[in-house]
């Protein structure tokens, strides 16, 4: 992920549960850290299913979003797109 594409994740975050983490630049930054390995559409499809979810009443926790995802280059060497 671009950190452009981090700080928009963390915005819908914000609009969804009432929080503030997107004017935070250390917060942003820590979740650009974690997140920038990974494809944005994977993290958002993991955000779609939080929001859906059993806890979707709870913001997602960064661990979440990213357990089990694959990075592009994780993707390549297996020969699978998911």
């Amino acid at each position: 992920m671009k950190l452009n594409e981090v700080k928009n994740l963390i915005e819908r975050i914000d609009m969804h549960y009432d929080t503030n983490h997107s004017k935070d630049d250390d917060y942003v930054k820590e979740w650009y850290k974690e997140l920038k390995k990974y494809d944005s559409e994977d993290v958002n499809r993991r955000l779609e299913e939080h929001l859906k979810g059993e806890y979707g009443n709870i913001p997602p926790k960064l661990y979440f979003l990213i357990k089990n995802l694959k990075t592009p280059e994780q993707k390549i060497k297996m020969g699978s797109i998911y």
